[in-house]
């Protein structure tokens, strides 16, 4: 975590940025979180899109039921059980090239989607088999202690204006998590997207740009 804040740090003053409104997805979500309350010169405003506070944010039975409640809408799809068994498979992999590691999770994206089978998911899942690469050596950097923990104390130390998002479906870094991130900061604002899984810019673009746009025209009005 703190090689990857010094290099994002590094880089805005390279490009000689002044403080930035931050935005982060997922694992990224993490990451800005952190930075945020690591360099809160460097941060005017946070945005996180289902993210997460680390493994240990959350009790082990909470996400479990989670997960389960938003693959139960998905287990009688004809593609469910091989999306799940390339899920599984493709993080199990050891030292992978980039086109193993690409090939083994392509089957899995569906699962990142609420209504994956619907016209505008399958036109995105078909573009990110085409265009996601996955860097080796960056996950690899990425150790256990560090996913596994709980970063809320370090993340309590966020200090401006916060929005966390998360989509109402979404099997790995779902409302439970966000919420838990939510909370560990003073003064966030926490928005659920029903009906969408864990990229809600991608499945309801309206309502997630809406969201957005309303936050930063004035933080702290949706909550």
């Amino acid at each position: 975590m703190d090689g990857t804040i010094r290099f994002f740090e590094s880089f805005r003053q390279m490009a000689r940025l002044g403080p930035v409104t931050l935005v982060g997805h997922s694992w990224g979500g993490l990451v800005a979180a952190e930075y945020a309350a690591t360099h809160p010169g460097a941060v005017t405003r946070l945005i996180v899109i289902d993210g997460y506070a680390g493994g240990g944010s959350v009790p082990p039975e909470a996400a479990k039921a989670e997960r389960e409640r938003a693959f139960d809408r998905l287990r009688d799809r004809p593609w469910f059980a091989g999306a799940l068994a390339a899920f599984e498979r493709s993080m199990a992999l050891d030292h992978p090239t980039e086109e193993e590691e690409v090939r083994a999770f392509d089957p899995a994206w569906p699962l990142y989607f609420a209504e994956p089978d619907s016209p505008r998911a399958r036109s995105h899942i078909a573009r990110l088999v085409r265009e996601a690469r996955w860097n080796g050596d960056a996950g690899r950097a990425w150790d256990d202690a560090t996913e596994a923990a709980d970063h809320r104390p370090t993340i309590a130390g966020v200090r401006c204006p916060t929005l966390v998002i998360a989509g109402e479906h979404d099997f790995i870094c779902g409302p439970t998590w966000n919420r838990a991130l939510a909370g560990a900061i003073a003064g966030a604002t926490y928005v659920e997207i029903p009906g969408v899984g864990h990229i809600p810019g991608y499945e309801d673009p309206d309502s997630f740009c809406r969201v957005v746009a309303d936050w930063l025209a004035g933080p702290g009005a949706l909550g």
